[in-house]
């Protein structure tokens, strides 16, 4: 199946004010120690550090300074205010927020966005999704969004949108903040950086409490995560991280249309076991080695644990529903190693890498409760679980990127690069054969940017791309388990099918990057304007 999607993002004059009553007092005379900041720095856009204005595709660096200036309560909130991003928030507070970006939308059963804490993917293993509560909002030190097809240089699921959530190992000092209120009891945050035997730490947690507005919506979460400096010389770099994530959260459900009206607090009684209990454990080491003058050489290695308990109930009409419960553990490991240098025999500067993934998975099915809504509304506390299905898999990916970046002129860039992905999955259920299913695909992207203007005041650049991405189906869309009762036969049927293939969209992008900030003025403004096309396949 092909679709077209044509669209356009705009960020129209972002007014940022910075005054002061002694600078308007000191406004006779032209302050010639002022510092202008007219470009920000991004490891996003090109796996290396580049200018964002000079990248040629649509790049946002949110700054904790615009955090602190805006009312954010969550790190879904601090996303939303970047242009072309948006969250549908499925519990009404803002804790199971769910991103739309460029018209993609995965519902809550996919993702279209790569999600990465510190330049490490963070999908769920069997569904790519992603909890977007893992980390305290005052733990980041900056966040990357890179919007568009991205499979170039990230592979899977960087259709929408790529999203770089880092992480301050370089802090100072701390941060507490302590809310409270009716519909969320009880939230604290802390966040401090430090040294200990001449080691820079980082280390940072939070706890929250939701009742939540409707019956059956309480939440309990709690972070602890934190960096450490274990090696530092003027030319290398390794650094420990770690993050442990604990998650309890009701589901109360969606509710009949008379009722979403009349009692909307109420939870119908088809809803009244669902619930989701997650943790999750990793552990990381990375690193980088300047190998000559302009070569870096830099690894990563995490380790990641993730255990689920879920009770989901499907409502199979307004007069029935299924409900059943799955235990799943998710074993992850994964590895990246990249060379980023300037080349000697031609212009320009190159950079290439490898990534490998593999993830291993166990899941059972319980059948809990099936029919009407007297039914539940009959049912003890704890009904009786029987076992439905079983079984376990994995899924092992490697990747090879490289991205060549070239100034012909000083006021023109031009990029090109490629990825080559290959996805291996396989998966037996109990007392059955293995079934397994191979996916490859090849991502190029080429693009320009030109300055068109260049003052100390203003800053303009064009950019335009073409490139093609893929999202390959994932494990639960190749293997899941749960069958739907039906009322003929074979009277249950399963949603997934290992016969799916990727989808793939083929884009082209043009913008805009303006920045004004006039020399005797405190206000800086900013423009941000995307024009695309893409054009998807196998959707």
């Amino acid at each position: 199946m092909k679709s077209l999607r044509r669209s356009a993002s705009l960020l129209l004059p972002l007014i940022l004010f910075g005054l002061s009553g002694p600078a308007l007092a000191q406004r006779a005379e032209l302050d010639t120690t002022r510092v202008y900041e007219l470009d920000s720095i991004t490891k996003t856009a090109e796996r290396t550090s580049a200018i964002v204005a000079r990248t040629t595709s649509a790049m946002s660096v949110l700054s904790p300074q615009s955090m602190h200036r805006l009312p954010s309560r969550s790190i879904a909130d601090w996303l939303a205010t970047a242009p072309g991003l948006s969250f549908f928030s499925l519990d009404g507070l803002g804790y199971d927020p769910q991103p739309v970006v460029r018209g993609f939308y995965g519902g809550g059963e996919a993702e279209y966005v790569q999600l990465q804490i510190d330049g490490v993917p963070f999908g769920d293993g069997e569904s790519g999704l992603v909890n977007w509560n893992m980390l305290p909002l005052h733990s980041l030190a900056s966040v990357e969004i890179l919007r568009g097809g991205s499979s170039a240089l990230f592979g899977d699921a960087a259709l929408g949108a790529v999203i770089n959530l880092v992480t301050d190992p370089d802090r100072r000092g701390g941060i507490v903040s302590v809310t409270a209120g009716t519909a969320v009891p009880f939230e604290a945050e802390l966040s401090y950086g430090g040294t200990v035997a001449d080691r820079q730490f980082h280390l940072f947690g939070d706890y929250g409490r939701i009742d939540g507005f409707r019956d059956n919506a309480d939440r309990e979460i709690a972070s602890l995560g934190g960096s450490l400096n274990l090696l530092s010389t003027d030319k290398s770099k390794i650094n420990l991280s770690t993050l442990h994530f604990l998650s309890d959260a009701a589901i109360p459900g969606p509710l009949f249309q008379d009722l979403a009206e009349s009692t909307p607090t109420e939870t119908l009684a088809y809803f009244r076991f669902d619930r989701v209990n997650e943790g999750i454990h990793t552990l990381g080491v990375s690193g980088n080695h300047r190998v000559w003058d302009d070569g870096q050489l830099s690894f990563r290695t995490t380790g990641k644990i993730r255990t689920t308990d879920v009770v989901e109930t499907v409502p199979l009409s307004a007069d029935f529903a299924d409900t059943q419960q799955r235990d799943l553990t998710d074993i992850n490991l994964s590895a990246n190693i990249q060379l980023s240098t300037d080349l000697t025999f031609v212009p320009g500067t190159i950079t290439a890498g490898i990534d490998a993934s593999s993830a291993w998975i166990d899941t059972d099915y319980s059948a809990l409760l099936t029919g009407t809504l007297d039914d539940y509304s009959a049912a003890p506390p704890q009904p009786a679980s029987t076992l439905a299905a079983e079984g376990s898999g994995s899924r092992q990916t490697a990747a090879a990127y490289i991205h060549y970046s070239i100034e012909p002129a000083s006021r023109l860039r031009i990029t090109a690069g490629g990825r080559f992905d290959v996805l291996r999955d396989s998966f037996t259920p109990a007392g059955a054969e293995s079934r397994n299913t191979t996916h490859t695909a090849f991502s190029p992207k080429v693009g320009a940017n030109y300055r068109f203007v260049s003052h100390r005041n203003a800053v303009g650049n064009l950019y335009a791309n073409v490139s093609r991405s893929f999202k390959a189906p994932t494990f639960d869309q190749l293997y899941d388990q749960r069958a739907i009762p039906v009322p003929f036969p074979p009277f249950q049927i399963a949603l997934s099918s290992d016969v799916l293939e990727p989808q793939t969209g083929t884009s082209m992008e043009v913008g805009l990057y303006q920045r004004i900030q006039p020399i005797s003025s405190d206000i800086a403004a900013e423009i941000s304007l995307a024009l695309y096309e893409i054009n998807m396949k196998d959707e």
